[in-house]
């Protein structure tokens, strides 16, 4: 059978966002786990506007309404080397 002309193009789909969280460990020159993990910039590289967090004493850190997609996140701190996660992917849409 033939095929027939192809249909519209319907709407795009929802811009899915969601939240990237987590928890960082700090440790001493000697390897010795701190009491305190606050205090650490965690931040979406690139991002425009800056989408950053900053964690609490537990470690813990929200980076809120990001769409889907991948990042490179790096935390820093004074007193600490920065660190950089490349490529962490990202669904949105979670609840």
């Amino acid at each position: 059978g033939a095929i027939g002309p192809e249909g519209p193009t319907g709407p795009a789909g929802p811009r899915l966002t969601g939240t990237i969280d987590g928890f960082v460990s700090l440790f001493d020159e000697t390897g010795g786990r701190l009491a305190d993990n606050a205090g650490m910039t965690v931040a979406v590289d690139g991002a425009n506007p800056a989408v950053t967090a900053t964690t609490d004493a537990a470690g813990r850190y929200e980076l809120r309404n990001l769409p889907t997609g991948t990042y490179d996140l790096t935390f820093t701190r004074a007193g600490f080397n920065a660190f950089r996660r490349p490529s962490v992917q990202h669904t949105g849409g979670a609840a």
